[in-house]
């Protein structure tokens, strides 16, 4: 009957449709809930990120330095305690991102690094209630960074210290800054700002050597063999380099003087006696080593920086070929980060080599009653042969005994060593200090201190003596990261 076969019909479409429907329903039920949260604009997946309880940062003698509180609205609010620790610290937005320390250890905090286990899935999933981050200790020591904060001042500059032989940062200074607590009133006054407080001058900060590169020369020098306790006249004379004149340092004794000598004035005629009897060849080889250890070096932290070309120092697109000279009085193509020269000290202070330096020394995830420590790349970074490394520490030692601080305070025992140095860029001179303390127990840490543009001497002073004061003091009474 065609009244029949019609029925059957009809019957055999609502079959096929409620088959594709239940198709459609089982994909969606198994599949579609993850393609659905992944979508940036689902308005669940921005609500449980808002939500999220960031672990906190506390400094290597636990005080606190930054949390994240839930407010009434369910929106998770971050605070950073202490003002001192903004330019290590970075920040974190819902809006802006990731700075800092903050990106570095992003998965840790957020939680993401914690496994998805049945408390995770009980939390979560069916209660609905807000991730918690894990907590993180870093090797930062808040004192010190406050005190070379406070000696800074309004000073553009950056300053590490660097724990010997653990390799863990004491303190990591970037100034100017920003504070992340008013960062969605303040952010496109901070991008547009000239004087570029997003860019972290001791990890990014490129700047030419200048007279720091007579480190590296002189270890040239000492593994050449050559004799560093040769006569040099005319020392103190100026060497013109287009139109600069490079001068020492600090003033010399009038009359010749040694190679060592004019290490601790910052004496770069001499210098360029030594490059020129090492030949071309011998110099750069040796200089490639720093380059080649600051790939390493910045792998060990993320630095993203909303703003572009904010190197401190002029850049080039088509670098021009390298003159043998401007290379050798480190006002060439070759440039250094303060992190780099802080790891080379390091070197120094460890025979040669040192450790990657780190920034984290425990994680404390949700729950847990104890801190778990954390495995850090713990490879040897080389520098310099162990020969080299004590003629070095030792022309260091030289250099601060004539240095404007040399009979500053200390405790008995205490070693402290580090050369003056001044490198010249587009904006004018750049003022260093490169050295380290060492106790009598071996416990040492690395500084260096750049002060830029056109620093005083007496500025300088001030905030090398107020570091080298502060590390001293932490370092006899607090362990070591590790």
């Amino acid at each position: 009957m065609p009244f029949a076969k019609e029925i059957q019909t009809t019957v055999f479409g609502l079959l096929v449709a409620f088959f594709l429907v239940a198709i459609a329903a089982g994909y969606w039920a198994v599949f579609g809930p993850d393609s659905i949260l992944g979508r940036e604009d689902n308005p669940r997946l921005v609500e449980a990120t808002s939500a999220i309880l960031r672990g906190r940062f506390y400094d290597r003698d636990l005080t606190l330095l930054a949390e994240t509180t839930e407010t009434e609205s369910g929106v998770a609010e971050r605070d950073y305690t202490q003002s001192a620790m903004n330019s290590v610290l970075g920040y974190y937005s819902l809006r802006y991102g990731v700075g800092g320390l903050e990106s570095t250890y992003d998965t840790i905090l957020s939680g993401q690094a914690l496994p998805d286990d049945w408390s995770t899935f009980v939390n979560e999933s069916l209660l609905h209630r807000p991730r918690v981050g894990t907590d993180v200790q870093l090797t930062v020591d808040l004192s010190i960074q406050q005190a070379i904060v406070e000696a800074m001042g309004d000073q553009a500059g950056a300053a590490l210290v660097v724990s010997v032989p653990s390799g863990g940062l004491l303190s990591l200074v970037s100034l100017p800054t920003y504070d992340p607590n008013t960062l969605a009133t303040d952010w496109e006054t901070l991008v547009e700002a000239p004087d570029k407080p997003f860019f972290n001058r001791a990890l990014q900060g490129q700047y030419q050597p200048g007279s720091t590169m007579q480190t590296l020369l002189l270890g040239a020098a000492s593994l050449a063999s050559l004799d560093t306790t040769r006569q040099f006249s005319g020392a103190s004379d100026p060497v013109d380099l287009d139109d600069i004149a490079l001068n020492c340092v600090l003033a010399p004794p009038e009359g010749p003087i040694t190679l060592i000598q004019s290490y601790s004035y910052g004496c770069p005629q001499p210098f360029l006696t030594i490059a020129e009897q090492l030949g071309e060849d011998t110099v750069y080889s040796y200089l490639e080593r720093i380059g080649d250890r600051q790939t390493t070096l910045l792998q060990a932290f993320a630095t993203p920086t909303p703003t572009e070309d904010t190197t401190p120092t002029p850049s080039v697109t088509d670098e021009p070929e390298a003159n043998f000279q401007e290379e050798v009085l480190g006002q060439g193509n070759m440039t250094v980060s303060p992190l780099t020269l802080s790891t080379m000290v390091a070197a120094i202070l460890s025979n040669g080599s040192t450790r990657q330096p780190h920034t984290i020394l425990a994680t404390k995830p949700p729950q847990a009653d104890d801190w778990q420590p954390y495995t850090v790349d713990r490879n040897p970074i080389p520098f310099f042969t162990e020969d080299t490394a004590n003629a070095l520490l030792n022309a260091m030692k030289s250099a601060f005994a004539v240095s404007p601080l040399a009979d500053m305070p200390r405790p008995e025992g205490v070693e402290i060593g580090g050369q003056y140095a001044i490198s010249h860029t587009g904006d004018g001179q750049v003022r260093w200090f490169v050295g380290f303390v060492r106790l009598p127990s071996q416990q040492s840490a690395s500084i260096v201190i750049a002060l830029e543009p056109d620093a005083s001497i007496d500025a300088l002073n001030h905030v090398v003596e107020q570091t080298i004061m502060a590390t001293i003091d932490n370092l006899t009474e607090a362990t070591p990261p590790q």
